[in-house]
């Protein structure tokens, strides 16, 4: 960014830490600063009994590379000055502001976005901005992660453990590698996913991935949805399907406990059911499940909104199919009921092994 460009955000930023600040304290900027050095100014929080902090500032216009190619620059600058240090930028994406705040890299965006510490004077900012990214989208990138394409991209990306080029990740995805590319773009801006130059993914920020991906889906909203009472309980369902009277696959609540390993307790009981298939009608004929209304009842029962979700991989037992875990969130997140409740302890779950969902 130029650097009148960078003087001018720096000021708008000094100007909204004042009004976050007591009255009696001063905030100011110096703009002298070197972008060969990668410091475009410092900002000076000085409180009332002359305790002051001074922050070193990186002012970028994208975080292009990545959240984690951002803070790492951020650090190496602010380390090299030994000054706390604070990044600005138009937008601040859930990947970026996680990264930074594991990092202790302050940060704040022309949205609203604000999370500034400071030891002396004491100092804890946190206000919250847009909920994505107010910037025309790129012309080649995805407007709305709604749709089949944009679905099976966002599993493979959540299933990614090493670098993986587009084409190879068309292939997991089995999209045209063009879709992978307009997901990709959609998602920079929000910081959630790392790319080299050559455009290989590096990292997946997992568990923000998935919190954007349900801005745009909605369970009830992108599958075709009925609601149905099981007069002898869901657990009956269970087993019948899993006996293999219906062709039906397990999401929700009923997938998240295949998830999970042995002796580990769901953290709540199995009163609601979700299920995919492709013929609803026979489905429900063959569950013994009666229609009902959403307030009273305890199966849902779905034809999905990509038809890959029905395909089952044989395990040689009788058991209930169920989806892949991406998509287990994103239906647990976004169906009525606990479900976010039992989305955080598959993600911890999943924490545990793979740093990506933290």
């Amino acid at each position: 960014m130029k650097r009148n460009a960078a003087a001018r955000v720096m000021t708008d930023a000094a100007d909204r830490l004042s009004a976050l600040v007591p009255a009696s304290w001063q905030v100011t900027v110096d703009a002298a600063g070197s972008r060969d050095t990668g410091v475009d100014g410092y900002l000076t929080v000085r409180a009332a009994d002359g305790g002051l902090v001074r922050f070193l500032v990186h002012v970028k216009g994208s975080s292009a590379g990545g959240a984690d190619a951002t803070v790492a620059q951020v650090l190496r600058y602010a380390r090299r000055h030994r000054l706390a240090p604070l990044l600005i930028v138009p937008y601040a994406g859930p990947g970026l502001r996680r990264a930074c705040e594991q990092n202790n890299v302050n940060y704040l965006d022309q949205t609203g976005w604000v999370w500034v510490r400071s030891d002396a004077p004491a100092m804890a900012i946190r206000t919250s901005g847009a909920a994505r990214d107010p910037r025309p989208a790129r012309g080649t990138a995805m407007r709305r992660l709604s749709g089949s394409g944009a679905g099976r991209t966002i599993r493979a990306l959540l299933a990614v453990t090493e670098p993986v080029g587009v084409r190879a990740l068309a292939d997991r995805a089995d999209v045209a590698p063009g879709t992978v590319s307009k997901v990709l773009k959609a998602l920079a801006p929000e910081d959630l996913v790392d790319q080299d130059s050559a455009g290989r993914v590096l990292s997946v920020r997992k568990r923000d991935l998935v919190e954007r991906w349900i801005q745009d889906y909605r369970f009830t909203r992108a599958n075709d949805v009925g609601w149905y009472l099981a007069p002898r309980g869901v657990q009956q369902v269970v087993d019948l399907a899993a006996s293999g009277v219906a062709d039906v696959v397990g999401t929700g609540s009923v997938a998240l406990r295949r998830y999970l390993p042995p002796g580990r307790v769901p953290v709540t009981p199995l009163v609601q059911l979700a299920l995919y298939t492709a013929n609803v009608r026979d489905a429900v004929g063959a569950l013994g499940l009666v229609p009902t209304e959403p307030a009273t009842a305890n199966v849902v029962v779905a034809t999905p909104y990509d038809p890959e979700l029905l395909r089952r991989e044989s395990t040689g037992e009788p058991q209930l199919a169920v989806v892949d875990i991406g998509q287990t969130l994103a239906d647990l997140m976004t169906l009525p009921g606990r479900g976010p409740e039992e989305a955080d302890q598959l993600v911890e779950l999943l924490a545990e092994e793979d740093p990506a969902w933290r």
